[in-house]
């Protein structure tokens, strides 16, 4: 049996910095079903996805940078009507703007 990493969902849409490439993608999955794990990254200015291998220990850190940002900015319930729409808008423009937290070789915002 494989040992899985759980809560891997709440890397799902996150923005990740690859420093050796100098490029911004987006996490658009997460593959567990293998010895080694991977990400799968939708790099900005490029089609399609392409599946980045990491360890376990790489995988749980990027969670854990993660979970700390989660932490010190917590979700809010919302309506969904109009209003609610600015301020996921306004939301989505201050994590844009936010620079991202360093893991490893990686960084992820």
């Amino acid at each position: 049996m494989r040992n899985s990493v759980d809560d891997v969902q709440l890397l799902l849409g996150s923005r990740i910095r690859d420093a050796r490439h100098d490029r911004m993608g987006r996490i658009v999955g997460v593959d567990q079903t293998r010895d080694l794990p991977a990400l799968l990254i939708a790099w900005a200015g490029t089609r399609g996805v392409v599946r980045v291998d990491i360890s376990r220990d790489e995988l749980r850190g990027l969670l854990a940078a993660r979970q700390s940002i989660s932490v010190k900015r917590p979700a809010t319930r919302t309506s969904g009507g109009r209003d609610d729409d600015a301020e996921s808008t306004s939301r989505q423009k201050e994590i844009e703007e936010r620079e991202p937290l360093a893991t490893g070789t990686a960084t992820l915002r």
